[in-house]
């Protein structure tokens, strides 16, 4: 209802609003996290503990697997581990086509959709969140599923590369 009245105040301004439909929507979300979690991975791989990230005498270890599981454990946090598993996930071999690859191919046809769209119009406008900013208590109650759904509307300008603007209302 807030962000409603917000595109009426612009259509009292001489803004012209038409419904849209962007079918590959539907895809947006799963497809920025299976390579943003792919990118994360690739990227923090570098923080085993031996030139970057927390690092301990590796002559307290078995063995130099035992050593970098030990500082990945104390070194990342929850979230951070959770991008790394599923990013190393969808990259291991049997599984990048099925996903890696696949995500790519979708993300190219939601470029596409976009790029029409905006043959069309100036301006997509919707609420940044799905829901109004939970408190401290309830976003602790959110499960990971939970929190990355309450993304959806950004996920497009960043995984298509598009400019966005947030705005008050």
């Amino acid at each position: 209802d807030t962000v409603k009245k917000a595109l009426d105040a612009l259509v009292q301004q001489g803004a012209k609003l038409i419904d849209v439909s962007l079918p590959m929507e539907k895809y947006v979300v799963p497809v920025y996290y299976i390579l943003a979690n792919a990118e994360a991975s690739t990227n923090l791989a570098k923080y085993c503990g031996l030139r970057y990230g927390l690092q301990k005498d590796i002559r307290d270890f078995d063995s130099f697997e035992a050593y970098v599981s030990s500082v990945r454990s104390e070194g990342f946090g929850q979230e951070a581990k959770r991008r790394i598993l599923l990013g190393t996930f969808v990259r291991m071999a049997g599984y990048r086509d099925a996903f890696y690859i696949k995500a790519l191919q979708i993300r190219e046809k939601i470029i596409q959709e976009y790029k029409a769209l905006f043959k069309k119009v100036d301006v997509i406008a919707g609420p940044t969140m799905p829901i109004f900013p939970p408190t401290f208590e309830e976003a602790k109650r959110l499960t990971p599923v939970q929190n990355c759904l309450l993304d959806e509307f950004t996920i497009p300008s960043n995984l298509c590369g598009f400019p966005s603007l947030s705005v008050p209302c």
